[in-house]
C-alpha cells in the first residue's frame, strides 16, 4: 500500500518549500527515497486498528528525518509543546497527552468583555471547529477553537516572523505566541480539552487580556 494524497500532500509541503532555496545532492535524495520506501514498507505491516493514530507519527518522524539529511531544520521545545522550524515555516507539535481532550466541540468559547462595537462573524460552527472573527475598522481578531484529540502537526507562518515563538502561559493554559512577518501576533494554547488560538493586530496586552477574559460555556 503505497503513500494516501494526505500523507504525500505533507511530504511535498516539507520537502518542496525547502527545495526552492536548495539545491539538494544526489546522495541526499536517495536517502530521502529510502526514507519514504521505508515507511511504504512499515505502513504494510501496521494494523489497520492503529493506522489512525500512528500515520501522524510516521509523518512527523519523517518529516523530522528529511530536515536533519538536508541540513535545515531546528527542533526547540515550549513547555506542552515542540516546534520544528523550517525557513518558510515551522511545525508545532503537542507534546503532553493530546487523547485526553475533547473530541468534538461540547463548550463554545465566549469573550466576557463588552465586544459589541465589533461586527462578528461566524467562519466555522461545527462539532470538530468554532471560529469567529471580530472586526473594528482597521482592528482585526480571529479565535478558532478546536477539540484538542483532533490536532496533530500545526503549521505556523514563521518565515521572517519578526518575533519567533515564545513560551506563555495565561488562565493555566500552556501556549505561545509569536510575530509573523506582516505583523499582528498569533497566540496558541493547550486548555487540556480544546486547542485554541487567537490572531489579531491589537497590541500584545490588549490579546492578552482577551485570553484571561475567554470562557467555555
Amino acid at each position: 500500500m503505497g503513500l494516501s494524497k494526505f500523507e504525500e500532500c505533507v511530504l511535498d509541503t516539507v520537502v518542496e518549500s525547502s527545495e526552492q532555496q536548495h539545491r539538494f545532492s544526489l546522495s541526499y535524495k536517495i536517502r530521502k527515497r529510502k526514507i519514504i520506501k521505508d515507511y511504504e514498507k512499515s505502513f504494510v505491516s501496521i494494523e489497520k486498528t492503529r493506522h489512525f493514530r500512528l500515520k501522524y507519527l510516521l509523518i512527523a518522524v519523517i518529516s523530522a528525518a528529511i530536515a536533519v539529511l538536508a541540513g535545515f531544520g531546528v527542533y526547540s521545545m515550549i513547555e506542552g509543546f515542540g516546534v520544528t522550524d523550517y525557513d518558510t515555516h515551522s511545525l508545532l507539535y503537542i507534546v503532553d497527552d493530546y487523547e485526553t481532550g475533547k473530541t468534538r466541540i461540547e463548550k463554545k468559547f465566549c469573550i466576557d468583555l463588552d465586544m459589541s462595537d465589533y461586527e462578528v462573524e461566524t467562519v466555522c460552527d461545527e462539532d470538530i471547529g468554532y471560529w469567529l472573527s471580530y472586526r473594528k475598522g482597521d482592528i482585526l481578531l480571529s479565535v478558532n477553537q478546536e477539540p484538542l484529540s483532533l490536532a496533530r502537526g500545526i503549521r505556523l507562518n514563521t518565515e521572517n516572523a519578526i518575533l519567533e515563538p515564545q513560551q506563555i502561559s495565561i488562565n493555566g493554559w500552556k501556549g505561545l505566541y509569536f510575530q509573523p512577518q506582516h505583523g499582528g501576533y498569533y497566540f496558541l494554547f493547550n486548555t487540556g480539552e480544546y486547542l485554541i488560538s487567537y490572531t489579531s493586530n491589537l497590541p500584545e496586552e490588549e490579546i492578552e487580556n482577551i485570553v484571561k477574559a475567554t470562557r467555555f460555556e
